[in-house]
């Protein structure tokens, strides 16, 4: 059995048989000029140029009356039965399963560069902490240590581990001579030397240089990559490991967080894709394209999203779908992802938070009008 859309008040109807688009011509509602189309037909034509053009002769040959006709032109349309139905418009419309591979292509990436982002952050710390441990000038605790106070028990102490160092192999007018703070971080740092190398670069490390040389964040780019690469001359198996593994992490994440960005474009350009080009507000391809717009974005994020949950409630709507999607959720979404392009972290979390949520639902709405559609 055909199904057939058509035009009436500017607006298009259907779908509906064949027996009832007849049935519309013979009541005057359609005539020969109303536009049809139905699925094989590659544009919408005047349904006199159709194989309805016979159900004209019909109507001409039943109201050959006047008085008939004109009770004709005024009787309630059959087609608003029909309405009561799903509601089907006549366009590419995305399937449910693509909805949902796109979203869950999206949303798999995104948890992946998520992970990939603290593996790094993680890979870090731990980096720098080694590093720390085999080069004592850059551990942070040695910046302000000439200000520390030391009582007399104190030194007696500091003076008798560094002669019972065989490390240091000092004697004590020597000891006498040097900075106490010096000679405990000197003693800190023999004491947490993980191998012979990083106990060798203390060893040799010039005295006074290491209470002298400023922490690693204070130092300029210049003294930076000096400090780099005197202990890269003495670095152990570990920071090389932990170097290496924070690279193809940082490597990883920038090629997920690139598939993230483009997975959620073509999750928003199939999702607005689910709307009849006839009431949205923009195309899809639109829609995506000003979002890389430079500061014109930040306005058009509440039309592409926020504009989205509107329109794909307006839609669930004439479909007969009860589901609904709190357009002001949305709202509040795309507040906090600006928040979090401008200001602090945490409002881009909650904004992440709300994105997952929040399109999670709008996608199962548009797979409830894509399957509609079907």
């Amino acid at each position: 059995m055909l199904i057939w859309f058509y035009a009436y008040n500017g607006q298009q109807q259907g779908p509906v048989s064949e027996a009832t688009i007849r049935s519309l011509v013979r009541q005057g509602i359609l005539t020969a000029d109303s536009l049809v189309w139905r699925k094989g037909m590659d544009q919408w034509q005047p349904l006199g140029q159709t194989e309805l053009a016979d159900a004209l002769l019909e109507r001409e040959v039943r109201y050959d009356q006047p008085n008939e006709a004109a009770n004709a032109q005024t009787a309630q349309p059959t087609y608003q039965q029909a309405s009561q139905q799903a509601y089907t418009q006549p366009y590419d419309c995305p399937t449910p399963e693509r909805l949902e591979y796109l979203w869950q292509c999206f949303w798999n990436r995104t948890v992946a560069a998520i992970l990939l982002f603290l593996a790094c952050c993680v890979l870090t710390v731990c980096l720098f902490t080694s590093l720390e441990k085999q080069a004592p000038f850059i551990n942070p605790k040695n910046v302000n240590a000439n200000t520390e106070e030391f009582d007399d028990e104190t030194k007696a102490e500091i003076i008798e581990n560094a002669l019972l160092s065989p490390e240091l192999s000092l004697e004590e007018n020597e000891l006498e001579e040097m900075p106490l703070e010096e000679l405990e971080g000197q003693l800190d740092a023999i004491a947490n030397a993980q191998d012979v190398n990083s106990l060798k670069a203390i060893l040799d490390t010039p005295t006074g240089e290491s209470r002298n040389r400023p922490h690693w964040s204070d130092m300029e780019p210049s003294e930076f990559k000096e400090m780099m690469l005197e202990v890269l001359e003495n670095i152990d198996t570990t920071a090389w490991t932990l170097g290496c593994l924070l690279i193809a992490c940082g490597c990883l994440f920038f090629w997920f967080y690139i598939l993230t960005i483009i997975r959620w474009f073509m999750l928003v350009y199939a999702l607005w894709k689910a709307i009849p080009p006839q009431r949205a507000r923009t195309s899809p391809g639109l829609a995506v394209g000003l979002l890389f717009v430079p500061f014109f974005n930040l306005y058009w994020m509440f039309v592409a999203y926020y504009g989205l949950a509107k329109q794909l409630n307006q839609e669930a709507g004439f479909n007969g779908i009860r589901t609904q999607v709190s357009s002001s959720a949305v709202l509040c979404m795309c507040i906090f992802m600006i928040l979090g392009m401008v200001g602090s972290g945490l409002f881009a979390l909650i904004g992440l938070i709300l994105q997952y949520v929040m399109f999670r639902k709008l996608t199962n709405l548009a797979k409830e009008i894509a399957g509609k559609m079907q």
